[in-house]
């Protein structure tokens, strides 16, 4: 079973209500303010030694402004490294007060698939790495939307790169694996005293793919934040069930989405919210990370 369509995401004037129309194409914004600077261990040549396929090699650059920019290189054959081409990534911090970002984002537009990578700057017992996620979804339906994880290493100074990269502002659902009935249901943070969201009510579309319906913390209720689809993952290209799922939001003075980790097996659903400021208030970029029991 799989959902495939065309949709173009609508913006609201309070809250952000339910899309009828579910498995299309959704858009962003072009521009946004509020990023903070890019930490400086993010930059440099990172590589994980131990791939085989997939993206092999990150080389993260300053652009100036406190910007970065990022291109990946992918197995592509025998000792073969392709060059996916650098773009200008979206840098959160941990907060609207964040001055210095170690998570990164870009949106790519490739000649038969879109892929939406998702970074991070962590520390280890072995020292810094950056945390990689990428969300692959395919034009031609003929494979699953797939998702994979990965951690870098930095290897050495991140040397110029030539070939530029294709920034695209668009989600589009692809052909979409199921989520499990357990991602259904009224989820709750666990967190009493949270800032962030308080509660995610995950219900299906007739189509079978997943409606989210997030409330933040408002005083003296919950604020509405409305309905969005989400977009569902699978561990590779042929299969059927999703394991996560990324839904887009857009709010008018922000915009960013909502991503999912598969539900542990004490049944906690850790969740990650985006934020990218474009009302030009000075706020900055930042992600949370949240976990939700039903």
């Amino acid at each position: 079973m799989g959902m495939t369509g065309t949709m173009r995401r609508s913006r609201p004037a309070a809250t952000l209500g339910v899309i009828a129309a579910i498995g299309v194409m959704i858009l962003v914004p072009a521009s946004a303010s509020g990023a903070p600077s890019a930490a400086s261990g993010l930059i440099g040549t990172w590589t994980s030694a131990s791939a085989t396929g997939g993206i092999v090699k990150l080389v993260i650059r300053s652009s100036g402004g406190g910007g970065i920019t990022v291109d990946t290189f992918t197995a592509c054959g025998r000792r073969k490294r392709c060059e996916s081409g650098k773009l200008s990534a979206v840098v959160f911090g941990s907060s609207v007060s964040s001055t210095r970002g170690t998570s990164f984002e870009t949106n790519q537009a490739f000649g038969s698939f879109n892929r939406v990578l998702l970074g991070k700057l962590v520390s280890t017992r072995r020292g810094r790495r950056i945390a990689l996620d990428w969300y692959d979804v395919y034009h031609s339906g003929s494979r699953h939307n797939s998702v994979a994880s990965r951690t870098f290493k930095r290897v050495g100074r991140a040397r110029s790169t030539a070939k530029r990269g294709t920034s695209t502002t668009a989600y589009p659902p692809g052909r979409q694996p199921v989520m499990r009935d357990a991602s259904v249901g009224v989820w709750h943070n666990v967190n009493n005293a949270t800032r962030g969201l308080v509660e995610l009510d995950i219900t299906r579309a007739t189509d079978g793919s997943l409606l989210v319906h997030a409330f933040g913390a408002c005083t003296p209720t919950p604020c509405d934040n409305g309905t969005v689809p989400a977009i569902a993952y699978g561990p590779s290209t042929s299969s059927t069930t999703g394991t996560r799922f990324l839904a887009p939001v857009d709010y008018g003075f922000k915009r960013g989405f909502l991503t999912a980790l598969p539900i542990s097996r004490s049944g906690v659903l850790t969740v990650s919210s985006y934020n990218e400021f474009t009302d030009g208030s000075g706020r900055s970029n930042y992600v949370n990370t949240e976990r939700f029991t039903k």
